[in-house]
């Protein structure tokens, strides 16, 4: 057997189980988030995530980084500079975010919760949102054909290596 079918068949079959096992953790995806807007250096992002731990967050980056959703980049200075950026495969989850800003926002009025006005994740949005139109994509026809491509690209280019550092789990 082949080490590509032996990472292959460590894999959920469920599509949904599949993206949980890759983007699953308490922080994937505000980080996520964050990224959409800027490239951030740790310390933005450690200032922006309410209650993540500098060991945590130093964890979950350097497994995103390992995961191919994120670039890791470090400049030759003293004191070093390390800044964080989106791969294409990390900027492919804006459905994702866009899905569950759009379910939290359901959910908060069909309970009738209490949501401020102009919150963190509307300028959040408006950013993301921006950057798509930047990117050619003007509509939700538009970004399904932009994301199919991508994605097309992204996986056609993906290598045995490569899949089994994005689902290797040292655990099992």
């Amino acid at each position: 057997m082949s080490k590509l079918n032996s990472v292959l068949e460590k894999l959920p079959h469920c599509p949904i189980a599949l993206t949980v096992s890759v983007i699953a953790s308490r922080w994937k995806l505000l980080i996520i988030r964050d990224l959409l807007v800027s490239t951030k250096r740790n310390s933005e992002l450690l200032a922006s995530l309410d209650g993540v731990s500098q060991k945590v967050l130093t964890s979950t980056l350097k497994e995103m980084v390992k995961q191919g959703l994120v670039t890791r980049k470090v400049y030759p200075e003293v004191p070093p500079r390390v800044e964080y950026s989106l791969t294409p495969l990390g900027f492919s989850l804006v459905p994702v975010l866009v899905a569950l800003k759009n379910w939290g926002e359901h959910f908060q009025e069909t309970m009738g919760l209490e949501s401020p006005e102009a919150d963190i994740n509307d300028i959040y949005m408006g950013k993301i949102y921006q950057q798509l139109q930047e990117r050619g994509i003007d509509s939700c026809q538009n970004f399904d054909q932009v994301l199919n491509t991508q994605y097309n690209k992204l996986f056609a280019d993906l290598k045995a290596q490569d899949l089994e550092k994005v689902f290797d789990n040292p655990n099992t």
